[in-house]
């Protein structure tokens, strides 16, 4: 107990090295608490360990509703070429926590490779569940300014530029658009707008 404490304290230090170190001297993945094999894997994550990951959660993910232990299972996975499991975990994350968008522009970044009709539709379904994450929002616009959506791509920035006309992420947003279609002298405009 005593060297699982002290792989957690060095985690949460940021000593990754160390922690890594003390968790494989310390934990039995077989008989650890979820919470305990949840903060191993991040940190075989920061250490850019995916298939590790992947072996430490494999077996607990099915029985989960953890949403943070399925995002990071899911994320490992898709890193570590297991593709069809990282998606389904991300899928089950989004349903068990669907206001944390942010698991949608990961699954839809993956999804883009192959097939960006479906991570166009997976960023819009996000949206329509909250509208006001920056993040969500580039990706969306940038998804639709690659499928030649350019006017409903407008439409985003202007519908965010209406609901927050002074908030740094539609300014950001406003500037990241006319940027992409080739408007410097306005995203200039916007950016200086977002900095002040």
């Amino acid at each position: 107990l005593t060297g699982t404490l002290r792989a957690v304290i060095a985690f949460l230090q940021g000593d990754n090295q160390a922690a890594s170190e003390l968790f494989r001297e310390n934990v039995d993945p077989e008989i650890a608490s979820a919470k305990t094999m949840q903060l191993f894997a991040a940190n075989q994550f920061y250490l850019n360990q995916p298939h590790k990951v992947v072996a430490l959660l494999r077996d607990k993910v099915n029985d989960t509703r953890n949403p943070q232990t399925l995002a990071l299972f899911g994320v490992a996975a898709l890193s570590a070429d297991a593709a069809q499991e990282g998606v389904a975990a991300l899928r089950k994350a989004i349903d068990l926590e669907p206001e944390n968008v942010r698991l949608s522009v990961i699954l839809a970044s993956h999804l883009s490779i192959n097939d960006p009709a479906k991570a166009l539709q997976e960023l819009e379904t996000a949206y329509v569940r909250k509208s006001d994450d920056l993040y969500l929002n580039l990706a969306l616009m940038s998804g639709l300014l690659s499928q030649g959506y350019t006017d409903r791509a407008a439409e985003l920035v202007a519908m965010t530029l209406s609901e927050q006309p002074a908030s740094f992420t539609s300014q950001f947003l406003a500037a990241r658009y006319h940027a992409s279609i080739g408007q410097s002298a306005q995203a200039i405009d916007y950016y200086r707008k977002a900095s002040s």
